[in-house]
């Protein structure tokens, strides 16, 4: 698997782990894993308050329980990945704005204008 689909594994476990209240080492039993997945769907979830902090402090007008579960997981894999990896936060904002066009799409909202302008008001922030 490349990091695209990686990325996808990890948002569809964040999803689950979001919407049943699995716990972490269930929701690896619906996804496609790897190490990179395994890992990072445990420090999200060992950092979720403070990942959910960085978001809730840089949400205007918003409340993260309005952010759909879709968005919510593409968030804050983000922000984890931002905060806490070595990797490159224009990189981490372009993939998570891809995975918002593949997987978030509504009639009436535009999750990546959105999603595109919080992470970038959560870097500026960081």
């Amino acid at each position: 698997m490349n990091r695209h689909e990686e990325r996808i594994s990890i948002i569809q476990a964040l999803y689950m782990i979001d919407i049943t209240k699995c716990i972490v080492e269930d929701s690896f039993l619906a996804v496609q894993i790897t190490d990179f997945v395994v890992e990072s769907v445990r420090k999200v979830n060992e950092f979720l308050l403070d990942i959910d902090e960085i978001i809730i402090s840089n949400l205007k007008n918003w409340s993260l329980k309005r952010l759909n579960y879709v968005d919510r997981a593409i968030v804050r894999l983000a922000v984890y990945e931002m905060k806490y990896t070595d990797t490159p936060p224009t990189v981490v904002i372009n993939e998570a704005i891809e995975l918002s066009k593949e997987y978030s799409k509504t009639e009436d909202f535009n999750s990546q204008a959105f999603n595109n302008r919080l992470l970038d008001d959560i870097l500026k922030n960081l």
